[in-house]
């Protein structure tokens, strides 16, 4: 009864009765509850148009990637063709012009003129490693350099650093456990870089 009595009293103060005042906490509730799902929609449009730009720009990086693997593929066929079918045809070639002008071909000459072909092959096979070790040396020079021409800085803090002292060592002990149990004690020492 005191409980009611309460509800009863705070309805009259309030001018408002328990109904009212769930219906004001619904309302209430509904509003967040819209404000929260317009968030929520802000939110999704934000990412699907942030997706739909990242998906536009990596489509775009693939491909000129996928162009960029297609040409170094061509180039490391060609090479390898090259490679492989330069001493043969070279061969053929110089046996038919030898054909042509001297004369009959013999066996002795062909078989020393091929063998020789075998051994100039090697020169080509190493020469597609031996330009991609350059071009990366260079490359590598280049960055190296870049790095090294680059502006020192020149401010206060800077040029009280390059004139402080490379190491200072103050109240060391340095020991050495052998023979001679040795002990150095440096009370203090400063070096300029």
């Amino acid at each position: 009864m005191a409980n009611g009595h309460c509800a009863a009293q705070a309805t009259v103060l309030s001018g408002s009765t328990p109904a009212d005042a769930v219906l004001q906490q619904v309302r209430f509730l509904e509003n967040i509850t819209a404000v929260c799902s317009q968030l929520l929609m802000l939110l999704y449009c934000s990412l699907v148009c942030r997706e739909q730009f990242f998906e536009k720009e990596i489509a775009t990086i693939r491909e000129r990637e996928l162009k960029l693997q297609f040409r170094n593929a061509v180039i490391k066929t060609v090479n390898l063709a090259m490679v492989f079918g330069t001493p043969p045809m070279t061969a053929c070639v110089i046996f038919a012009s030898y054909e042509v002008m001297v004369g009959r071909l013999s066996a002795t000459l062909a078989f020393t003129t091929l063998s020789l072909f075998n051994i100039l092959r090697f020169p080509l096979v190493v020469l597609p490693k031996a330009m991609r070790a350059l071009s990366e040396a260079l490359a590598s020079i280049q960055r190296v350099e870049a790095f090294l021409l680059e502006d020192v800085p020149t401010d206060a803090e800077g040029v009280t650093k390059s004139t402080a002292a490379g190491v200072k060592i103050r109240k060391a002990q340095f020991k050495h456990y052998g023979k001679d149990n040795f002990t150095l004690n440096v009370p203090e020492f400063s070096a300029a870089p």
